[in-house]
């Protein structure tokens, strides 16, 4: 499970891989195993140890611009779980929040934030401040509805009088290009909900809009019938057994998680995966090797 391939300057969450660590990552897979498209996974399951998929969370525009041409000189299968809602846009509430707090300038001591209806006091005196203040305010907000998301985001920035737009390079997908991935023979465009909440923090109409509308957005940007899905953030307190249920009644094919499973794993609508970091060659071997059992 990949998220990014790019040269940043801030990689607070280890979300980014670097264009060269990828390549490295691809040549291994292509040497060690048989990579092939989820779907073919998930419609002819079998006992076989060497079958991989790769998989991208989010929908970054660098899927398409460093990722994809990696990807067709291994001819590696890929699927790319969009978030429909935040194509066109500036950039993920992640990203913004690493830019208010994380990036080289002059910060007061401290900001008042709103959390849950009570002012919390973030101290930003030094680097392991900003740095502990982040993780504390991710670890939070990863539970918000996205409108309380965005107001805490406007809130710190106009605060700390930052713009928090990421670089053009952080953004994510177009609309347009997006469409351009539906099309291309080496991808698969599966569904990350419309605003990437986490799901089981939701009510269940909200849960069924998000899954539901993300599914149509898909359609109209060019994509089959036969979708998969995969829940933001993916751990198992990020989902219900009800969000399940929505996911397989409102039609798609299947779901991915963001853990790994031992044992006896397939499940269509919960299916394990491996968080794949910058590592290099070596350090992705190690880990693949552990993984697949050889």
């Amino acid at each position: 499970m990949y998220h990014r391939v790019a040269e940043v300057d801030l990689n607070p969450h280890n979300l980014v891989v670097s264009p060269s660590h990828f390549r490295e990552h691809l040549a291994i897979l292509r040497k060690f195993t048989s990579p092939c498209r989820l779907l073919e996974i998930v419609d002819n399951w079998s006992d076989s140890k060497s079958d991989v998929a790769v998989t991208f969370d989010d929908g970054y525009a660098d899927n398409l611009f460093e990722a994809l041409p990696a990807l067709e000189v291994e001819e590696i299968p890929a699927t790319i779980f969009v978030s429909t809602g935040m194509l066109d846009r500036d950039g993920f509430w992640i990203d913004r929040l690493a830019r208010c707090l994380l990036v080289e300038q002059e910060y007061s001591d401290m900001v008042m934030v709103e959390l849950g209806g009570k002012r919390i006091r973030i101290d930003l005196k030094t680097l392991e401040d900003r740095e502990a203040a982040h993780r504390y305010l991710h670890g939070i907000m990863r539970n918000l509805h996205p409108d309380v998301i965005e107001t805490i985001i406007t809130e710190l920035a106009n605060f700390l009088n930052i713009d928090p737009t990421p670089p053009s390079g952080d953004r994510p997908l177009t609309s347009q290009e997006a469409a351009r991935l539906v099309t291309h023979p080496l991808l698969a465009l599966g569904g990350h909900t419309v605003y990437h909440p986490r799901l089981s923090c939701l009510k269940y109409a909200e849960q069924r809009w998000e899954i539901e509308t993300c599914k149509v957005s898909l359609h109209e940007l060019g994509a089959p019938e036969t979708l998969a899905f995969a829940y933001p953030f993916g751990d198992r307190e990020s989902y219900t057994f009800n969000t399940r249920r929505l996911v397989r009644k409102s039609g798609w094919h299947h779901a991915v998680i963001s853990e790994p499973k031992k044992g006896l794993w397939f499940r269509r609508y919960a299916i394990p995966r491996h968080f794949v970091g910058d590592w290099d060659g070596d350090g992705f071997e190690r880990r693949l090797r552990k993984w697949m059992g050889f």
